[in-house]
């Protein structure tokens, strides 16, 4: 009672703004810093123009951390995606190649990418990680892949609409972890990417996102 009280909210909503509770954890405080700048002791509603601040911040993220073995390990990576583009082989192997090595960098379990021309998919490729060569189809999520169309923003999330069998306790659904990402080229949409592992083993974060990100950009060059 001796002195005022004053409060700033930040907020990010589920389903609205991200599905992801590290997304919206991540928005819910870009949020509250805009309140805090703008003048404190309001409410703000995450915006995408809130995000612009920390842009640059965020590039490095997955990529650079300060710890010389993984440090020297992604950038080897990066340097081996581009001797790949520079390779004498077809495209689709030089695809399959670093759809392989995306999938051990990243401890997924399997990959898919859709070609995509006229905003169409025509065709798709899945690469499993103890396989060699193109696997047959099996399960994705549909809904996520149509989002990511039509949106032309990446996603990582958990797909709760899979269950491809039960857990070892069998009560426990083997979900999996998913991080989808649009390959554009100039402007077109011409490809998406899926990475897929199950969540008890593997759950993608923004590090993994931005990472994805990056070395995929040398797979949007070939289509």
């Amino acid at each position: 009672g001796k002195r005022e009280l004053t409060i700033s909210l930040g907020i990010a909503t589920y389903n609205v703004h991200s599905k992801n509770k590290n997304d919206l954890i991540k928005r819910a405080d870009e949020a509250l810093y805009e309140a805090k700048k703008t003048g404190k002791n309001k409410v703000k509603v995450w915006e995408a123009e809130f995000s612009k601040q920390s842009e640059y911040n965020d590039k490095l993220a997955g990529i650079l951390t300060g710890n010389a073995a993984y440090d020297y390990d992604k950038v080897s990576s990066m340097i081996e995606m581009l001797n790949i583009t520079k390779s004498k082989n077809d495209k689709i192997t030089k695809i399959y190649e670093m759809m392989k090595k995306l999938i051990i960098k990243t401890d997924s379990t399997e990959s898919y990418i859709f070609f995509v021309e006229h905003d169409r998919i025509l065709d798709m490729k899945r690469v499993v990680k103890d396989f060699e060569g193109f696997s047959e189809i099996g399960y994705f999520n549909k809904d996520i892949i149509r989002e990511v169309r039509i949106n032309r923003e990446g996603i990582y999330t958990i797909d709760w609409e899979e269950i491809k069998e039960v857990g070892s306790l069998e009560t426990i659904p083997k979900w999996h972890s998913i991080c989808v990402l649009p390959l554009i080229n100039g402007e077109k949409l011409k490809g998406i990417l899926y990475f897929s592992a199950p969540a008890y083993i593997k759950e993608f974060d923004f590090k993994d996102f931005n990472y994805i990100q990056t070395l995929s950009d040398y797979i949007s060059i070939l289509l």
